[in-house]
């Protein structure tokens, strides 16, 4: 179980899936699970998050229009612009992943996609809108969704970048819209820093939430491979016993 499972398919070493497989190997060897269960699992996982960025697109699109209709055209505007971007990146996502192309480049542009989007809704909403939007937005409750969708992806390592790019990303808006006007977010202790820290903290606790419910999905796996193998075992040996069994005398 320790040792590797070559894969049957041949990888040239002038392609990314080169480097696909050779980074994936160094992550399986710590986790001993073969490296066809982990692509594979990680292409779902990829495929998972493209479902739910056409979800987010289409329910953000309506509630945009919703707002667009309401009289607030400036913000929908804004807002369409960033949909129509995000988009085209999902598509172009979308596309790689129907033929299997997931090399640890496109993993981190991904979530660095993802949580910027964000982040930058959420900057805008507070820079040009209502500045309590930085602390207040529902659009904040995103972070710990998109850190909870990286853990399927079976990448402990991307799920750890995203966790504290998002953190980061959070804190950034968050002190840029204090330190242009302080007096506003002193007015009440909800909106204060020390309540963004909590905020923050509650964050990356989340985070390690989602590396420990990681590690016990990989877990699982292994078990559930364990249970298939004695299974299989089990059912060659009796085989076996069947075959050898010498045969009664009439």
């Amino acid at each position: 179980m320790g040792r590797l499972i070559s894969t049957q398919k041949k990888i040239s070493y002038f392609t990314p899936d080169f480097y696909q497989h050779h980074y994936t190997a160094k992550m399986v060897k710590a986790s001993e699970i073969p490296i066809e269960i982990v692509l594979e699992e990680r292409i779902r996982g990829s495929k998972l998050m493209g479902y739910f960025r056409w979800v987010f697109i289409t329910f953000l699109t309506l509630l945009l229009a919703l707002q667009y209709f309401a009289g607030h055209q400036a913000a929908s505007k804004h807002g369409f612009l960033l949909i129509g971007i995000y988009a085209f990146c999902n598509v172009l996502i979308t596309i790689g992943l129907r033929r299997n192309y997931d090399p640890v480049w496109v993993r981190y542009s991904t979530a660095v996609i993802d949580v910027s989007i964000i982040a930058f809704h959420l900057f805008y909403l507070s820079g040009s809108f209502d500045p309590f939007a930085v602390s207040a937005a529902a659009t904040t409750f995103l972070f710990p969704v998109m850190i909870l969708l990286y853990t399927f992806r079976l990448d402990q390592r991307l799920l750890v970048f995203t966790s504290l790019f998002s953190i980061f990303s959070f804190n950034l808006v968050y002190f840029y819209q204090y330190f242009s006007d302080p007096v506003i977010f002193e007015t009440s202790l909800s909106l204060s820093p020390v309540s963004h820290l909590f905020k923050s903290s509650y964050l990356l606790f989340i985070g390690f939430l989602c590396v420990y419910l990681q590690h016990s999905l990989k877990r699982l796996i292994i078990k559930q491979m364990n249970e298939s193998r004695r299974n299989l075992d089990a059912e060659i040996e009796l085989a076996l016993s069947s075959k050898n069994m010498p045969m009664p005398r009439s």
